[in-house]
């Protein structure tokens, strides 16, 4: 369950860290008898560390972010096979714990989904950097910095199949002219003062459409005409 189930990300390593182990000693509190202790899960693919407001969400918002890039275009259009296989790959990592308890066998399956969306995320790192003026010297700073996060790279099965059945959260509450660790741009939302509003923005559009969204958000997303945008959008989204 929670291999297949579960699927996380946040900006910050230790808060990672820590919803691994949480999850960990979950699974380890439900065991009655020694006998019952099996190989735990490896979530290193599950939960990660990202910025959701930093990168692709789909195959498709990649196309549209670099549509005006001819160059940049037919390089993406090269990963279009990458990321398909990418989904098999993903499947067979999570195949091997499922029906086997050989360590190589892990090895190799997470070696060959490591790899493979490693090629990736760096390719596509450098298209979405290009797409919004980074360049050269200055990608491994920028990368440092924003830490992005491309969704049908980093969770693949979850994305091909349409989206998450449920996402909930607690997004960062803090104002857009406060944020100077990174710069976003591209929601609907980019209007309102705090960063909650697009937090919410991408993280309703990774349900189903027939899934369920909930967020901890303050109470002035109900009311303020601040806000009254990053309702409307979210309501189109839910």
């Amino acid at each position: 369950i929670v291999l297949e189930n579960i699927y996380g990300v946040d900006l910050m390593a230790e808060a990672i860290e820590i919803a691994r182990l949480r999850l960990f000693l979950s699974l380890v509190a439900r065991l009655q008898h020694r006998s019952e202790i099996e190989p735990l899960p490896d979530l290193d693919m599950n939960i990660k560390v990202g910025n959701i407001l930093v990168g692709c969400s789909t195959y498709q918002n990649a196309e549209d972010m670099l549509s005006g890039n001819l160059v940049a275009a037919a390089a993406l259009d090269s990963l279009r096979p990458k990321s398909k296989k990418l989904v098999d790959v993903y499947n067979k990592f999570v195949e091997v714990q499922r029906v086997s308890t050989s360590g190589s066998q892990l090895q190799e399956a997470k070696a060959s989904l490591v790899d493979l969306s490693t090629e990736i995320r760096e390719e596509l790192d450098e298209l979405y950097a290009s797409a919004i003026g980074v360049f050269g010297t200055a990608l491994d700073k920028w990368k440092a910095s924003h830490i992005p996060f491309h969704w049908f790279v980093e969770f693949p099965e979850a994305l091909t199949a349409g989206g998450f059945d449920a996402v909930i959260g607690n997004p960062p509450y803090i104002n857009k002219r406060k944020l100077a660790q990174y710069a976003f741009s591209g929601f609907d939302t980019d209007t309102c003062p705090d960063i909650f509003a697009p937090c919410m923005e991408r993280a309703a559009s990774m349900a189903r459409p027939d899934g369920a969204f909930a967020m901890i958000v303050p109470i002035a997303f109900q009311f303020s005409d601040d806000y009254k945008l990053a309702r409307h959008v979210i309501a189109g989204l839910c």
